[in-house]
């Protein structure tokens, strides 16, 4: 209804002075916007088909306004009282070992040029012209989103797809020279930090919250070359191991569940003993070393170009992150970023070396991102817990080695068997801690039993 009808019924009203007309119109209009973003949200979720639209939309509608970070528990019990005591806690916890720099006076733009050390062999330079050709540059700018939250230096990922053609010449230039020389500018380095509530999960533990990385899209984009050179050329010559489950194609969480459910059924029905252990690695994005990042990127078989420029990448991280006006800047000595193009293919990197080698020494080890079940299977109660003891002494050492953390009372040791009887699979230790035998546990949202009943009501979102 036009305003203008409003007004036209308000000068008549007021002419007469009968108001009637005039309060059923104003009510009327009124009504109109509410009614019209009523129908219009019906019309959006009803058009709905993609799950992740309506996996957006959940998150949209199950975040509480009035929850902030604020106050987080401390190892010893007490609580932070001051903004900066609250982001400190959070990067020592999610950024180990980092180092706390203080802001330039002339801020972070005010910083002089670097110049890369290594100017490049004529094998870099060709290698950069194979991983960033101008097709692959168009596909990875054309493979974001295009309002995704930008980096730091606010560059929106749409501002890049809008002048595609007025840009090429000069991105190209630049990403190639960034490869073949293993060097980052140092605006690209600068990570802005948001801590995302995990599902579930209180404000007030350190671990409860996500540490979101948002990165530069000029080095996302450089990331997805390197990506699809890496997966359509490295290891399709030198593929991971099969029983490697997280962020490959045509592989999931119901392809996990099936080989592992598939070899625990394989054992009950000839009557032996499944004996099954579930780790939990602690912090693996945020733990992990970067020399056993770029070790496992070297025995896959990667150049050498590629190395380089992934060292220089996870070492000059500059992470930043503010809560209710107070910011903090840190250098990362370890870890990922949660949220990088690249971060879960070196993930799957350094865990495939866990998993070949567990593998390799007869142990059944399946993995799925930091989530790893090792099964060891026989007639003998007493040779499967000796057995799965070595195999958890393989898994601790490597651990340790690596500067990663498998937590004990996280970890789950269910034994699949119809024998009534399960007597001489205890005790059995990890780091020195002795663990517990459950009779049930869920894995990767799936109750499994120790007669192994499914409880698919317990599916979880992942």
């Amino acid at each position: 209804m036009k305003w203008r009808k409003v007004r036209k019924l308000f000068n008549a009203a007021k002419k007469s002075g009968d108001w009637t007309d005039y309060k059923r119109t104003l009510t009327d209009y009124n009504k109109a916007p509410r009614q019209a973003k009523r129908e219009s949200w019906r019309r959006h979720c009803e058009e709905i088909e993609k799950a992740p639209e309506c996996a957006r939309l959940h998150r949209i509608l199950s975040k509480d306004e009035q929850s902030a970070i604020c106050s987080i528990q401390l190892e010893n019990g007490d609580y932070t009282t001051t903004e900066k005591e609250t982001l400190k806690e959070l990067f020592r916890v999610h950024f180990p070992g980092s180092e706390t720099i203080l802001e330039p006076s002339g801020g972070w733009d005010g910083l002089e040029l670097e110049f890369p050390k290594w100017k490049g062999s004529r094998e870099d330079w060709a290698v950069s012209k194979r991983v960033v050709s101008y097709n692959k540059l168009k596909w990875a700018i054309f493979s974001f989103q295009p309002y995704k939250s930008p980096g730091m230096d606010g560059i929106m990922v749409i501002m890049l797809q809008q002048g595609f053609e007025l840009l090429a010449g000069k991105l190209l230039m630049l990403l190639r020279a960034s490869l073949a020389l293993g060097y980052i500018p140092v605006s690209w380095r600068h990570t802005s930090v948001v801590f995302i509530p995990k599902p579930g999960k209180s404000f007030t533990q350190a671990k409860s919250l996500c540490p979101i990385s948002l990165l530069s899209f000029i080095l996302k984009i450089l990331e997805k070359s390197i990506d699809r050179h890496i997966r359509g050329g490295v290891l399709v010559e030198k593929p991971l191991h099969q029983y490697q489950y997280a962020y490959r194609a045509c592989m999931s969480t119901e392809t996990a569940l099936f080989q592992v459910v598939q070899k625990l059924e394989n054992c009950l029905e000839h009557k032996e003993i499944a004996l099954a252990a579930f780790l939990d690695i602690e912090g693996a994005f945020d733990n992990i070393s970067f020399k056993t990042m770029i070790m496992a990127a070297k025995e896959n078989g990667l150049e050498e170009t590629c190395c380089r420029w992934f060292e220089f990448m996870l070492e000059g991280r500059l992470v930043h992150s503010s809560v209710m006006g107070s910011s903090i800047t840190a250098e990362v000595t370890s870890g990922c970023p949660q949220g990088g193009v690249l971060s879960p293919l070196l993930w799957n990197l350094a865990v495939d070396m866990l998993l070949t080698a567990t593998n390799n020494l007869g142990f059944s080890t399946f993995g799925y991102a930091n989530d790893i079940v090792i099964i060891v299977q026989g007639k003998f109660a007493h040779t499967v817990r000796e057995i799965m003891q070595n195999a958890l002494n393989v898994v601790a050492k490597w651990a340790v080695k690596e500067g990663l953390n498998i937590r004990p009372h996280k970890t789950a040791m269910v034994p699949f068997t119809n024998r009534r009887k399960t007597e001489g699979l205890g005790p059995l230790k990890l780091h020195g801690k002795e663990l517990k035998m459950l009779d049930e546990v869920k894995y990767l949202g799936v109750a499994l039993d120790s007669r192994l009943s499914c409880d698919l009501t317990g599916r979880i979102a992942q």
